[in-house]
C-alpha cells in the first residue's frame, strides 16, 4: 500500500514540474504539485508565464535567442528600439509636410 503511495506522489511531481516548466516555473509547479496535488496543477496552468516574449509577435521564446521561432525577427533589443522610434516619427509626423512630398513626388513622376 504505501508503494502505491510513493508512485503516485513521485509521478504527482513529475507532472507538476513539467506542467511548470511549460510556463517557466518549474519550481512552484513542483511545490504545488507537493502540497495540492492535482489542484496545483490548474493553479500552475493559471499562472502568468515567466518566459521571455519576442519584441514583434508577443510569443514566448526561449532564454537567450538570438531569433523568434514564431516570426523570425532578430531579438537584438537596439534594433527592436531604432524600429519603434521610426514608427512613431511617422506617427507624429505634420500632415501638411506629408502632402507636399507627396505633390513633389508626382510632380516629378509627371516630368
Amino acid at each position: 500500500m504505501i508503494y502505491w503511495f510513493i508512485f503516485v506522489w513521485l509521478g504527482n511531481l513529475i507532472v507538476g514540474g513539467a506542467i511548470g516548466n511549460l510556463r517557466g516555473r518549474a519550481g512552484e509547479g513542483l511545490l504545488l504539485a507537493l502540497f495540492l496535488g492535482p489542484l496545483g496543477w490548474l493553479i500552475t496552468l493559471l499562472l502568468s508565464d515567466k518566459r521571455p516574449k519576442c519584441f514583434y509577435c508577443n510569443e514566448a521564446i526561449t532564454e537567450g535567442a538570438m531569433v523568434c521561432k514564431h516570426c523570425g525577427k532578430s531579438q537584438n533589443p537596439g534594433e527592436y528600439l531604432a524600429t519603434l522610434k521610426v514608427r512613431r516619427k511617422e506617427a507624429v509626423e505634420d500632415p501638411v509636410d506629408r502632402w507636399e512630398r507627396e505633390q513633389r513626388a508626382q510632380g516629378e513622376k509627371t516630368r
